[in-house]
């Protein structure tokens, strides 16, 4: 658990609120069926909260900042909040250390229910502290904040037509989820933070729709997002995130986490190892493009354990050592998907496979593909395998074509790759078809092998 739900649950009070907008100290005004219309003031907002009744509404001050020296009351209703473009900041005189909203208790089962729209909140740590019930946020702006929504187990998070700006924690700079997650038509901008720098989520069912990603950093790993738990993505984008492993997204978790992704774009991302995407559990893309993405390793994917590519398209990636468009670590399929102008510095400019963190590789199955027009500064342009070290590969009705200095290396290396002299026996593809073994045939726990970036961690290596 992040170490702010115990210093919010602990530490947040409701005095010495600092107001910074007009309106004076006078009561909330209550107005016809449920709805309480509080005036610019934080005492009033305060007052509020302490003497809302379940599936009341409060209507803020159009425009208005409430600013606070200390969080606001706990949220053990089902309260709505009408924000009309207002905003709630935390004024502390020094760095924020209070959540400015906390719904629902990690003590016992109290729940709390809130919904927010068009409320603008910046300067909490976190913004909102989702401890147990549910919270559906619609529109609005998060900035500023060490966090901002945190949400626990047992909870339900909704997030639609929102705006996160320049948040930054250690896990989650944007939004730190747990449990059942929907996150829908909204933008991830500046964000920050150690893994995920924009969103981790762990430990459940999570969507995210319609999303955009943008300038998001993360100094460990998931530029924009660090999957923990079993996340279905689509239509969303990814521009300019970095970190060192990951540079838009990393996936894993110590048992299992998924990512399938479906209609989504990844641009000019960039990390050591893997430029867009780093994965150690199962990924599944379909019909996504991967274009100018950079990695010192797997220019646009570094894949390490289970991965189904699915009508992708991978241009102009580059890698400044091996995997231009994709290094492969372990069991890869690769069906109806096109890798053309991707460069890798060393080995493998469209695919290099080869033993990832388990040490060992393959098999990667390609099958009614096209690799053209790819280059290495080494060997394979098209595709390279790693056969020495115990990787397998095989192709199966793909173009290989155009690629320099060659399209399939080395020699024999390769089944079903045309420019082969000599190809390999059958097509290389798994008995029986195109796709791998099933996942429960191998070990969980990865083997007992840890991905590089967490072996480096551990290790200094």
């Amino acid at each position: 658990m992040n170490g702010r739900f115990i210093r919010a649950a602990a530490g947040a009070v409701t005095t010495g609120l600092l107001v910074t907008a007009a309106g004076g100290a006078q009561s909330a005004l209550a107005a016809p069926r449920g709805v309480v219309n509080v005036p610019c003031s934080a005492i009033a907002l305060t007052a509020a909260l302490k003497g809302a009744s379940s599936g009341e509404t409060l209507s803020l001050a159009p425009f208005c900042t409430y600013g606070l020296t200390a969080g606001l009351p706990r949220i053990l209703e089902n309260l709505t909040i009408k924000g009309n473009r207002a905003t709630i900041e935390g004024q502390d005189a020094g760095a924020p250390d209070f959540a400015i909203f906390r719904v629902g208790s990690s003590l016992g089962t109290q729940v709390g229910t809130l919904t927010t729209s068009g409320l603008n909140i910046s300067n909490g740590a976190p913004g909102i502290n989702l401890l147990r019930g549910a919270v559906s946020v619609n529109g609005g702006k998060f900035s500023g904040n060490a966090t901002a929504i945190e949400s626990n187990f047992h909870t339900t998070l909704h997030v639609n037509g929102t705006t996160f700006t320049d948040n930054s924690g250690g896990w989650g700079g944007a939004i730190y989820g747990t449990d059942s997650v929907s996150v829908m038509d909204s933008t991830f901008t500046g964000n920050s933070a150690g893994r995920g720098g924009a969103v981790y989520l762990q430990f459940g069912q999570q969507k995210i729709t319609d999303c955009h990603f943008s300038g998001n950093i993360a100094t460990d790993a998931g530029g924009a997002l660090y999957d923990d738990g079993h996340i279905t993505m689509t239509g969303t984008s990814f521009t300019g995130n970095r970190a060192p492993v990951g540079g838009a997204v990393s996936v894993y978790d110590g048992v299992e986490a998924l990512l399938t992704v479906t209609g989504s774009a990844f641009i000019a991302n960039s990390a050591q190892i893997g430029g867009a995407i780093y994965n150690y559990d199962g990924l599944t893309v379909t019909d996504s493009d991967f274009t100018a993405n950079h990695a010192t390793q797997g220019g646009a994917i570094d894949q390490d354990w289970y991965a189904t590519l699915t009508g992708d398209l991978f241009t102009r990636n580059t890698a400044a050592a091996s995997g231009g468009g994709m290094y492969a670590g372990f069991n890869t399929t690769v069906d109806h998907s096109t890798f053309t102008r991707n460069t890798a510095g060393s080995d493998g400019g469209g695919i290099y496979n080869g033993p990832g963190s388990l040490d060992f590789g393959g098999p990667l199955a390609v099958s009614g593909s096209s690799i053209t027009g790819n280059s290495a500064g080494t060997d394979g342009g098209g595709v390279f395998n790693h056969a020495t070290l115990g990787a397998t590969a095989g192709l199966a009705g793909t173009t290989v074509t155009g690629n320099l200095p060659d399209n399939c290396a080395p020699p024999k290396a390769i089944s079903g790759c045309a420019a082969m002299a000599t190809a390999m026996g059958g097509t290389g593809l798994p008995e029986g078809g195109g796709r791998p073994e099933p996942r429960r045939s191998v070990p969980r726990h990865h083997g007992d092998h840890l991905p590089r970036f967490l072996l480096r961690e551990l290790t200094g290596r």
